[in-house]
Formats: C-alpha cells, sequence, structure tokens
C-alpha cells in the first residue's frame, strides 16, 4: 500500500513536540531520584568535601606520570 492509498495523515512524522514529551517526562524522573539522593546522602551521611577540579587534575597527571615511569622501566629490564 503506498502513500497514495492511505489517508493523507497516515504518511507524515509525528509532530516534534510530542515525541519530546516521553523524553522530557524520562529525564524529569532521573533527575528527581538524583536530587533526592543527593540531598538524602547529604543529610544522613557524613563525607568528605570533594577537592577543586585544579587539583584533581593535578593528581591525575602526577598519578600518570608515575605509572609511565614505571612501564618504561619494566620495559629497559
Amino acid at each position: 500500500m503506498s502513500c497514495s492509498q492511505r489517508p493523507p495523515d497516515a504518511c507524515k512524522p509525528p509532530a516534534p513536540a510530542m515525541s519530546c514529551i516521553p523524553w522530557l517526562i524520562k529525564n524529569s524522573i532521573i533527575f528527581g531520584t538524583g536530587v533526592y539522593t543527593g540531598v538524602y546522602i547529604a543529610q544522613n551521611y557524613q563525607i568528605d568535601k570533594v577537592e577543586d577540579p585544579k587539583a584533581l587534575f593535578e593528581k591525575a597527571q602526577c598519578y600518570v606520570k608515575t605509572k609511565m615511569e614505571e612501564l618504561s622501566k619494566k620495559g629497559k629490564d
């Protein structure tokens, strides 16, 4: 059956706004669950503060450099 035999609305793609609604609902539920979990953990558990991104990046660089040096030393032996 071709589009010429179907009613005119049958060949049209769905409206973009209608396909956006399930995505919006799903992501709102996920976001709300994450916020609720974060608030619950912050209120009920004592958690250390996370360092600023610059300090974490420097630690990661140092870790990678030491691992690279260890691998290069193993390759020479």
